[in-house]
């Protein structure tokens, strides 16, 4: 986030997401100071203020609430004493406790974490469905930063490659409502195999719109 800092300004992030792990009080302090917006996700014991203002475990502020029923608390509490939040959770229908803060108020808040989905889909991608990113077995920050870099840059491509293939081929959608691929897979298989015979098989026009694609990136 500080190397992110030294880039952009804290005006280009609308909030940032992140589950139960990342909830430490090293990093509520650092969003604290920078004045960053963030739904975050907080475990079931950690401590809250309840309305009267008393130290509470968290997960007691959705003892009575209802499967998948949204409480929002309407004053602010306190985490750990110290962070002044916004609380809004839920039980779900397996009996886990999601609870959320914010350090503004937003009635929102369960569906702006449900973005924090989009991670999970981008590890997906460069990890088992897609590039294969483990099998490097790469532990020096330096060298994995410029692979995340150029990794990056391919995911955009496979992403833009499969958009375009979209255009004149749909993905099949499965018996169970699902599609046999995404299209980030379908771009990178097209991509793969486009490479595999030397452009032989690609026609003039996609072989120059898969190159403009990569020069945009």
């Amino acid at each position: 986030m500080s190397d992110f800092l030294g880039l952009f300004s804290v005006a280009d992030i609308r909030y940032v997401c992140a589950d139960r792990e990342f909830a430490s009080r090293h990093w509520l302090e650092f969003l604290t100071r920078e004045k960053i917006p963030y739904r975050l996700r907080i475990k079931a014991n950690h401590q809250l203020t309840d309305k009267h203002g008393k130290a509470i475990k968290a997960h007691r502020l959705l003892r009575t609430a209802r499967i998948n029923e949204a409480v929002i608390c309407r004053r602010w509490r306190k985490l750990w004493g110290t962070y002044r939040v916004c609380v809004t959770g839920k039980k779900r229908a397996d009996g886990e406790l999601l609870i959320l803060i914010s350090n503004e108020p937003s009635s929102e808040m369960l569906t702006e974490y449900r973005r924090r989905w989009q991670i999970e889909t981008l590890f997906g991608c460069l990890k088992s469905r897609g590039f294969d990113l483990e099998a490097t077995h790469l532990k020096e920050s330096e060298r994995l930063e410029k692979l995340l870099g150029l990794l990056a840059l391919a995911l955009c491509w496979s992403w833009l490659a499969g958009e375009k293939r979209c255009q004149s081929k749909s993905i099949t959608v499965k018996k169970h409502g699902r599609r046999a691929k995404s299209v980030f897979r379908l771009g990178l298989d097209y991509l793969e195999q486009v490479f595999r015979s030397g452009f032989k098989y690609a026609k003039a026009k996609e072989k120059q719109e898969f190159i403009l694609i990569l020069s945009c990136t």
